[in-house]
């Protein structure tokens, strides 16, 4: 059931007002909700956009939160995959693929940070890798 998330049934009651007790109770199943941006079998790329035309208001709106969700949930005491720097680097490829063929706008170019090093405790001089965590990416469709 990938790609679709349950909801809860709906029921509806039918109460006689002459002698105040339920008559009829049915069920009414709520219809599915398919949100193609969730659905794990298409590519990053298309469930990107399709997240980005949800959100159609022409106004910027921050990925990292949905880009985290592409990822699989970390198994116990490891990181998480988006905090890799090949996941990163794989990201930020994928996402200037999509600029360069106009299907996305990404604000400052952000992205082009990803998967770079820098060094957050200069006294020990020990190497990070910026990721999705680190920074800040905002599109528009």
């Amino acid at each position: 059931m990938e790609g679709k998330t349950e909801t809860p049934i709906a029921t509806e009651v039918v109460i006689d007002k002459k002698e105040e007790q339920v008559v009829e109770k049915k069920e009414i199943p709520a219809p599915p909700i398919y949100r193609p941006e969730l659905d794990k079998n298409l590519p990053f790329d298309v469930r990107i956009e399709k997240f980005l035309e949800s959100r159609n208001n022409g106004q910027f709106i921050k990925l990292n939160d949905f880009l985290k969700s592409l990822y699989p949930l970390p198994k116990p005491n490891e990181a998480p995959e988006w905090a890799k720097q090949s996941a990163a680097k794989q990201l930020r490829l994928l996402l200037i693929k999509m600029q360069s063929e106009g299907r996305i706008i990404i604000s400052n170019n952000m992205h082009l940070k990803l998967g770079a090093h820098h060094y957050p405790d200069t006294t020990t001089g020990k190497v990070a890798y910026r990721n999705i965590g680190d920074v800040i990416i905002e599109c528009k469709k």
